[in-house]
């Protein structure tokens, strides 16, 4: 079974259709269009993980741009989400940093490409030079590790290949790394997630503040990260150590709260849990109405499987 890469959300332009982004082999990628209706209706097929199709019944897949980048395997991708577009990025094989949708190209700065040390990535929308009454940009985080030097997280601005350090970041190397964009305090802001030192922690963007999430423990080496925004609700997502469960955590007046499981629909079985090298995207339907967690689960054979979260907590 390979390595696995998701990335999902709303096409802008019909928010009754999900589009994924997943490997179809080792360094190619494709999308596939979804409609979410099916996806809903048909939540507990995924989750007892029919394997008749490699596709859903229905499902338009699309050949994309994407299906012609040459990317590494297993990295995940970073996704940034706007009310006109989605903007897709993802590590190459020879470690460049990319932007691999809608359309497929290295970012550079001047003539110099942007060159990751590690195959992790992630993406969220910033502040220029991340002042934050600048306009803001899309902003892409990588792990660099200097000659003589730990690793540590590096942003590029997207609009014109800056890139910075981000000071006192310090993630394993082989960790995934995860990126979300919300309102806390008075403004929105970046907030950087990723594993060191057995501990996952939150880094503040804009105020160079390292936070360590002590409500959440057990995390597999190299467990995949994910967040979406669900009514007003930051919710990150990972897999739990051992049997690679779906777990989630919120944030709540600041702070995350101690790590669940993500349960059955209805008081039904636990989703299925994971393959132990998969991949995690997230995202909300329309209106904040469910989440939907693309995974791959043990033992399938399909390029990717979805678990619809009918009712996720909602209160503030």
């Amino acid at each position: 079974m390979a390595n696995s890469a998701f990335a999902a959300a709303l096409n802008p332009a019909n928010p009754k259709e999900v589009r994924v982004w997943y490997l179809v082999k080792e360094g190619y990628a494709a999308m596939a269009s979804l409609a979410v209706d099916y996806l809903l209706a048909n939540h507990d097929r995924y989750q007892k993980g029919a394997r008749s199709a490699p596709q859903p019944e229905g499902a338009a897949t699309e050949s994309a741009d994407v299906s012609t980048a040459i990317l590494s395997g297993g990295v995940g991708f970073g996704k940034i989400i706007t009310p006109t577009s989605v903007n897709i990025y993802g590590i190459m094989q020879d470690k460049k940093v990319a932007i691999v949708s809608p359309t497929v190209w290295p970012l550079k700065k001047d003539d110099t490409y942007i060159v990751a040390s590690e195959r992790a990535v992630a993406a969220s929308r910033a502040a220029k030079g991340f002042k934050p009454n600048k306009p803001v940009v899309d902003v892409v985080y990588f792990i660099k590790t200097p000659e003589n030097e730990k690793p540590g997280i590096e942003s590029v601005d997207v609009s014109d290949g800056t890139t910075k350090r981000l000071e006192d970041a310090q993630p394993n190397a082989n960790s995934r790394l995860c990126a979300a964009y919300f309102a806390s305090g008075d403004k929105e802001q970046p907030f950087v997630y990723y594993k060191g030192k057995n501990k996952l922690y939150e880094y503040d963007v804009y105020d160079q503040i390292v936070t360590p999430i002590n409500g959440i423990t057990s995390l597999p080496e190299t467990t995949s990260l994910a967040s979406c925004i669900f009514k007003g609700v930051p919710y990150l997502f990972w897999l739990s150590a051992g049997e690679y469960r779906l777990m989630y955590s919120r944030r709540m007046n600041g702070k995350w709260t101690t790590q669940a499981q993500v349960p059955g629909n209805n008081g039904g079985d636990l989703p299925e849990p994971a393959y132990n090298q998969s991949d995690l995207d997230v995202m909300t339907t329309d209106n904040d109405q469910h989440i939907l967690i693309f995974y791959l689960t043990s033992g399938s054979t399909n390029p990717y499987d979805c678990f619809a979260w009918m009712e996720p907590p909602s209160d503030k």
